[in-house]
């Protein structure tokens, strides 16, 4: 535990020295939260959308956007990709930890940082103005149990992209596709209940829903099946693991092959 410790610390002092960054992106976070606000309040005033939702509904929907995005931010590809790159993922792979751990647990602590310093006091702030309701004890535990399920789906994505740099040593292009999916499949900009119905459909059947969008849900109270979707992000961490694995074992062949 006290080595985890250690990469966690790593990972929060890399964001922790840069501090003018951190009270940019603070003041950026309140920025973007409240232009959000803003501009979902002129949509839904408007006939432009027309729906059955209210702006509280949007507004929780925004501020829970963007706390799990604290939570579920990921550049694990961007670190294996860097690692591999200059040449030091040697040492990694010969320390007494496995090197996906090191990642996740680099990457936790950056989250951690994020989270405190850039998005707590927006996220705070924007509650007690607005009167957002806290879910009741079950559905606030399956909404914590459905985060953290998202945040590992992200991670294994992130991180079975970052093993493709043992094959490819440039995955820049996977990283820009992977935020284009997340943005449209994953609801992160604009919610599912907007979509039209064959794009809605689509996204059920691919991971990326289940990152923030299905944990919102379960957060608003608006999930027509909290267990089942609990379940669906198990199966998807399975299936995402399998493949990790998968990827792995061709990765450490390839580096035997090479000498490294």
């Amino acid at each position: 535990m006290k080595k985890n410790l250690e990469f966690i610390k790593i990972g929060f002092k890399q964001r922790f020295i840069y501090r003018s960054s951190t009270l940019w992106a603070l003041i950026s976070s309140f920025l973007v939260l409240f232009l959000q606000i803003k501009l979902w309040q002129v949509l839904l005033a408007s006939t432009a959308v027309q729906d059955s939702r209210t702006l509280l509904d949007m507004v929780a929907f925004l501020v829970i956007n963007l706390f799990l995005t604290s939570l579920t931010t990921c550049n694990a590809a961007g670190m294996i990709e860097s690692l591999i790159g200059d040449g030091s993922v040697s040492s990694n792979l010969t320390r007494p930890i496995s090197f996906k751990k090191q990642i996740m647990w680099v990457q936790i602590g950056a989250n951690l940082h994020f989270m405190l310093f850039t998005v707590l006091l927006p996220t705070a702030v924007a509650i007690a103005m607005y009167g957002i309701k806290l879910p009741d004890f079950s559905n606030g535990l399956l909404f914590c149990v459905s985060a953290i399920l998202g945040t590992v789906i992200i991670f294994e994505i992130q991180y079975i992209m970052g093993l493709l740099a043992f094959f490819l040593v440039n995955i820049w292009f996977a990283n820009f596709y992977f935020t284009g999916f997340m943005t449209l499949f994953g609801a992160t900009a604009i919610p599912l209940w907007y979509y039209p119905d064959w794009l809605a459909n689509l996204c059920y059947w691919l991971p990326f829903r289940y990152i923030t969008y299905e944990p919102i849900l379960i957060f608003l109270q608006d999930s027509p099946n909290r267990l089942r979707t609990i379940l669906i992000q198990i199966l998807w961490i399975g299936a995402l693991f399998l493949l990790e694995k998968l990827v792995w074992g061709k990765a450490e062949r390839k580096l035997i092959v090479q000498g490294g």
